[in-house]
């Protein structure tokens, strides 16, 4: 479509084209048959910055030296389309992406007149899949620790040991705590998600930090005992926060926690409270 004004025309087709293909996400790049570039977009134009001037009328093999991009385009101008490729850049910050490249063919359908490709930067999917992987190993260790003893427990209670009067409460209050544990642990997997959901409601009240520290502390004491790792709740008295209490428990569990682990045999794990930090 054309506008006629006084001032001339305008080519809207044209212009809304050229202004939706730069302003995409994705980056777009056509070459011939020869392997030149004949069109980009800004995102493309991004891949290549070792390129100071125009990349148009430029060769593939000037722009980049990765195999996984000259290929996919040289495939798809011989005629056959490629998805799914995986192209990794690292300047001046590593960036994934998934290169799809299809043939453009030509008029008189006698083979294919070039290609175009489309950069979608799956960068942050990466990211985020590298961490769930790292957080259902850790998950699935961390599961695997108090199973092995209620398993192992439990055996021994039916080899005989239940008739052990000195030692089958033990042994069953230890299979309690890491049934426990297990729950604990499942409650945080959906908890996450229902974090990734969007499900999460805070309820704030003020709470009395110190009591609060105290029960996370003795939740944790076994652990600590363990290693010889004092912990000392240095927050006052009269300390209150507003707060999801709920929430203050996990965030204060998973610190502590953190702090025994990380810790030396033998440490402290200091506990203060900043009403002005």
């Amino acid at each position: 479509q054309e506008y006629r004004s006084g001032t001339g025309a305008i080519d809207f087709s044209a212009d809304l084209l050229d202004a939706t293909v730069n302003e995409m996400r994705e980056g777009l790049l056509v070459i011939d048959a020869e392997m030149r570039v004949r069109a980009s977009n800004r995102a493309a134009r991004s891949l290549f910055t070792s390129v100071d001037d125009s990349i148009n009328m430029r060769r593939l093999t000037e722009l980049t030296r990765n195999p996984a991009i000259y290929d996919a385009f040289l495939d798809a101008v011989r005629g056959t389309e490629r998805a799914g490729v995986k192209v990794e850049t690292y300047d001046p910050v590593k960036r994934i992406f998934d290169l799809r490249v299809v043939p453009l063919r030509a008029r008189n359908g006698s083979g294919a007149a070039g290609a175009v490709g489309v950069f979608f930067d799956v960068t942050r999917l990466e990211r985020l899949e590298l961490v769930r992987q790292e957080f259902l190993s850790n998950v699935s260790h961390e599961l695997r620790t108090p199973l092995t003893s209620i398993m192992a427990l439990a055996e021994t209670l039916e080899a005989g040991a239940i008739n052990d009067q000195e030692h089958n409460r033990r042994f069953l209050s230890i299979i309690q705590k890491n049934a426990a544990r297990m729950h604990r642990l499942i409650d945080d997997i959906l908890e996450l998600s229902a974090i990734e959901a969007g499900n999460v409601k805070v309820q704030p009240q003020s709470v009395e930090l110190h009591s609060l520290v105290e029960d996370v502390i003795g939740s944790l004491s076994a652990v600590a005992a363990a290693r010889q790792i004092s912990i000392r709740n240095l927050v006052e008295l009269k300390a209150r926060v507003f707060a999801d209490p709920h929430r203050m428990v996990q965030m204060l569990t998973n610190l502590i926690d953190n702090a025994i682990k990380f810790n030396r045999d033998g440490g402290t794990v200091l506990i203060k409270y900043d009403s002005n930090g």
